[in-house]
């Protein structure tokens, strides 16, 4: 769904840059930015998963009220060098292809990521937390299962077969975890099993299957 954008005046400066000339629009009674994320989730069948999403290019609309007799926004909308602008004036047919800049001068981090929020229409905070669990999350993971720790209990297993070992423990753990949840995401269900388990006890497992696919 489009969203509006609605950033206090003393915040926003709009500026508009075309293939001439590039102009700070001043005297700006009205900004409004609206955006639309078209998108397509990828689904499977016996996947209750999400399989991936599709994003189409964005489609974003400025609209902006501006009390300036000038000639220079014209120049800047239709092309022309305002240094050289006809005597005779332009046609609005003339519209050449511009960029829209919107320079936010709010140097406070917070209203950045409110007014990101408004105009994404994402929880830009819940998300950045999320993210940061799930960092923590998968560095406690590696700090218990690593190639370290691994050639410290098989100092013989290294480089390109050490590497293969784990890759190949991680699908057959996976596909173990599975059997007891057809359903369920394979990857997920690894990470919770890593999680969860001691050090110890994910080692055992591995020299188990290590050693009984040697």
């Amino acid at each position: 769904m489009a969203r509006r954008i609605a950033i206090p005046s003393k915040d926003a400066q709009l500026k508009i840059v075309g293939p001439v000339n590039a102009l700070t629009v001043p005297r700006v009674q009205r900004l409004s930015v609206t955006a639309d994320r078209p998108s397509t989730d990828i689904d499977e069948l016996g996947n209750r998963l999400h399989a991936g999403t599709v994003e189409d290019i964005p489609a974003i609309t400025t609209t902006f009220q501006a009390m300036d007799v000038g000639l220079k926004l014209f120049s800047v909308l239709t092309g022309k060098d305002w240094d050289n602008y006809p005597a005779s004036g332009v046609s609005i047919t003339d519209m050449a292809e511009v960029d829209i800049v919107v320079q936010i001068k709010n140097d406070t981090v917070e209203d950045y990521v409110k007014m990101a929020e408004e105009f994404f229409g994402l929880n830009i905070v819940s998300q950045i937390n999320l993210w940061k669990k799930e960092v923590e999350r998968d560095k406690a993971i590696a700090e218990k299962f690593n190639g370290h720790k691994i050639m410290e209990e098989i100092p013989n297993l290294k480089g390109k077969e050490l590497g293969n070992a784990i890759t190949n423990f991680k699908r057959y753990m996976s596909e173990e975890l599975q059997k007891d949840d057809p359903n369920a995401d394979s990857y997920q269900l690894l990470r919770m099993w890593l999680q969860v388990c001691s050090s110890e006890y994910i080692m055992k497992e591995f020299k188990r299957f290590y050693y009984g696919n040697d």
